[in-house]
């Protein structure tokens, strides 16, 4: 990863934890970017475009995991697909049959529209770019006109938001408690089915199964973070499931799960320390975003001391603008969007305060 690209993608900042402080004047960026007003209007809106953008995937059974590596398909895939290079990571395999029920899946990345708009609507806290901090350039010999330059467009209406694992979530289960829907974050098998388009032997996901430089994919060496509705979406409808920010998703991060994992909606293991990410990001190679890629992060993510340590400049506190998500409404039945009721009343999930509830628990228990 060049040193552009790391200053990039760890310069954000963000409060986690419900009820602290809001910056009273909005986040500032070098496009002027200003985060909506959190008027009942623009909630609604906002929450029942979210809605619409779900796209219904019908459930099915699919064989899940690196189905062209070590297979007897592998010189077909690789000569339909033009595949140059395919990473055969062992926690890829074994290739695993599972079956699952239909769902949604929104067709885009959670943007800093939707992110901002949450976060002013239930009192938390922006997320912050430590490079708008004239201290954070200055340190780096460069000047402000050079940074403004280097990170224009870096925050806007349809950017994907740089979210961590309980971010992410957050976002989701409040969209689900105000439209009274079960939304989450997807999980890990759903997530790989929908970029498959319905489980397909297609390892990268575009419109066509293959990554064209610069038509369906960003061009080679082309590392800055696109708008969530652009390149062409995969058959399923689906913008960038691969290649813009990596995707959390509700699963538990085991190396070898893939050897017992259940067969019908698994869910990952039942405990862990990290959490699954999906569909690389844009500081990977192309040729290693491809649709069975998996890889994970701690969830303490902004406590976490080994990428605090390995990058100088990264402080406590600080969260990856490679890292994003979309959310799933879990559920196969039709929703009537029309008449849906907005209730923003109910309050919004704290999904940390939960992860360190039990944490507590379990310390108890084991004492």
């Amino acid at each position: 990863m060049n040193q552009k690209m790391i200053h990039a993608s760890i310069a954000i900042t963000a409060c986690l934890v419900s009820g602290c402080e809001r910056l009273p004047e909005g986040p500032i960026t070098p496009d002027g970017y200003r985060p909506p007003a959190p008027t009942q209007e623009n909630v609604e809106k906002m929450a029942r475009e979210a809605i619409r953008n779900m796209v219904f995937i019908e459930g099915g059974t699919y064989d899940m995991g690196n189905v062209v590596c070590f297979t007897d398909k592998q010189d077909e895939l690789v000569e339909k697909y033009q595949i140059i290079n395919i990473f055969c990571e062992t926690e890829q395999f074994p290739v695993h049959r599972v079956t699952l029920d239909s769902f949604y899946l929104n067709k885009y990345e959670i943007s800093y529209y939707q992110y901002d708009l949450f976060t002013q609507t239930v009192k938390r806290s922006f997320i912050k770019q430590d490079f708008l901090d004239p201290q954070w350039w200055k340190t780096r010999g460069e000047t402000l006109e050079a940074v403004i330059e280097k990170f224009t467009d870096f925050r806007s209406n349809k950017t994907p938001a740089a979210v961590d694992w309980f971010q992410s979530r957050d976002y989701c289960r409040w969209l689900g408690a105000i439209t009274g829907l079960p939304i989450d974050l997807p999980t890990e098998a759903q997530w790989e089915y929908a970029a498959r388009n319905r489980g397909q032997d297609i390892p990268y996901a575009t419109d066509n199964g293959k990554q064209e430089l610069g038509r369906n994919y960003p061009a080679e060496n082309d590392h800055n973070l696109k708008t969530i509705d652009s390149h062409p979406p995969n058959p399923l409808g689906l913008h960038h499931m691969s290649g813009n920010v990596s995707e959390w998703v509700l699963d538990w991060y085991s190396e070898d799960y893939y050897t017992r994992s259940e067969k019908m909606n698994p869910k990952g293991p039942a405990m862990g320390t990290r959490k699954v990410k999906r569909g690389g990001d844009i500081d990977n190679s192309p040729s290693a975003n491809h649709t069975f890629q998996r890889s994970s992060r701690n969830i303490d993510y902004t406590h976490d001391q080994e990428a605090i340590k390995k990058y100088d400049f990264i402080k406590e506190g600080n969260a990856s603008s490679s890292h994003g998500a979309r959310c799933a409404i879990h559920l196969a039945e039709p929703i009537d969007i029309d008449n849906l009721k907005i209730d923003l009343t109910r309050p919004a999930p704290d999904s940390r305060a939960e992860w360190l509830a039990t944490k507590d628990d379990q310390a108890t228990t084991t004492k």
